[in-house]
């Protein structure tokens, strides 16, 4: 599967264009929803220009892995649905920054939680770029954050059984079943031969 850069220019164009034509004709209010209709301009401009960055990223990686040999340019699903997840994580992170400075105060957590979320997003925006750049560093972190959301899910199911609260065999067994998911699925990103083969040489120096 391989990623297209104008067909994502067009997706974002046309949402652009629906929160325009819903803020316009959605009717009156206080206040008339049209008064947002600047916000939405500067944020598809900003969104068509992320875009752009990352389609430079994506082309500069591809032609380092060519020249180091590394795979095809098709992307492995694998590789993909950690692409998606990475990239969703860095836009809360990004959302939760842009928050903070529009309200000038901190949102929406407060005191240590915010800076230990927003390092979380970081993470993931760093792992979102190194898979852009096909480093081989990439894989591996994404390997660690799939087990460290598996462990994460793993500390909430503990915590939920030694507070003693009433248990439903449906929610637990459904937590269990995404902690394992997420365990697999980290294993298998750090051990895949497809998912290295995929990834250029380690230049993480060059970020």
């Amino acid at each position: 599967m391989k990623i297209s850069l104008p067909k994502l220019h067009l997706a974002w164009a046309v949402i652009a264009v629906a929160a325009c034509g819903l803020l316009i004709f959605s009717g009156g209010g206080h206040p008339p929803p049209v008064v947002f209709l600047p916000v939405v301009i500067v944020v598809w401009a900003g969104g068509h220009g992320a875009l752009l960055l990352l389609g430079k990223l994506a082309v500069r990686g591809r032609a380092e892995a060519r020249k180091a040999g590394a795979g095809s340019d098709s992307w492995p699903p694998a590789l993909m649905v950690v692409l998606l997840a990475t990239g969703i994580a860095a836009l809360v992170g990004v959302v939760q920054l842009g928050g903070s400075l529009f309200l000038g105060k901190l949102y929406p957590f407060k005191g240590a939680l915010w800076g230990m979320t927003m390092a979380v997003w970081l993470a993931h925006l760093a792992c979102f770029a190194g898979l852009l750049l096909r480093r081989r560093w990439a894989g591996k972190c994404s390997a660690l954050l799939a087990t460290g959301w598996g462990l994460l899910m793993a500390v909430q199911i503990v915590g939920y059984l030694y507070r003693g609260q009433r248990i439903s065999v449906a929610e637990i067994g459904l937590a269990a079943a995404i902690m394992s998911a997420m365990f697999v699925f980290g294993a298998y990103l750090w051990f895949s031969g497809r998912v290295s083969a995929f990834l250029s040489a380690d230049r993480s120096a060059d970020i």
